[in-house]
């Protein structure tokens, strides 16, 4: 449960770091004409891709080495060593991974939308 919470807080961290270091383009972006929505759904996307990644890479690494490691134990501790392949539980952590993280982008798109331009650029 805790490397839950600290991989949801994790993503909250890279999502709120990203959205202020690409505050300019946001605005610049939204001087060019791009609507509040679209700004909003940028942070939507990027905690989606962010949680896909990560879903790809660790999922099967995690598996792996998961397997790698239990058969040393097992070998030390004589126990007999059945390998089981638990992907209904793996693509529903992937699922969750991927709702938790649009859910935590949320707070983020609606900060994003609510930022001024920077320079407004629009003719008089």
């Amino acid at each position: 449960m805790l490397v839950i919470a600290l991989g949801l807080v994790t993503l909250l961290h890279a999502l709120v770091v990203t959205s202020h270091c690409r505050d300019q383009e946001a605005k610049t972006l939204r001087a060019l004409g791009l609507g509040p929505r679209a700004i909003g759904s940028l942070a939507v996307t990027h905690s989606t891709f962010v949680a896909l990644i990560a879903l790809v890479v660790g999922i099967p690494l995690g598996l792996a080495l998961g397997r790698l490691v239990w058969a040393l134990i097992a070998e030390r501790s004589h126990v007999i060593d059945v390998a089981t392949r638990p992907w209904t539980d793996a693509a529903s952590v992937a699922l969750a991974v991927v709702l938790s993280g649009v859910i935590l982008a949320v707070p983020v798109a609606l900060r994003s939308m609510r930022r001024q331009l920077a320079v407004d650029l629009r003719p008089d």
